[in-house]
């Protein structure tokens, strides 16, 4: 599997803004996320690249646990396997 993900949550300042369901992403699979603002598409997004550490939860991209990783190693993992489109540059 490309992408593993179980038990992911994640809390800004106590407050809960994400609460994914389990899935998992082969090579080549697609997934579409809708929502109302404010229901965790971007923090989702960002758990998925390892750009912020969940709340609780795994991500696992192509087999490794990005919460066990090293920025560095993460970083040069997500330039191995996946790309992130920003809506606006900050």
């Amino acid at each position: 599997m490309l992408v593993e993900v179980a038990g992911l949550r994640h809390a800004i300042g106590g407050r809960p803004v994400l609460a994914a369901p389990d899935f998992t992403l082969a090579q080549g699979d697609h997934l579409l996320l809708l929502g109302p603002s404010g229901s965790g598409k971007t923090t989702l997004i960002h758990a998925l690249a390892g750009l912020i550490t969940p709340t609780a939860g795994t991500v696992r991209l192509a087999g490794e646990t990005l919460s066990a990783l090293p920025p560095a190693k993460r970083d040069a993992l997500r330039r191995r396997t996946l790309s992130v489109v920003f809506q606006t540059l900050r």
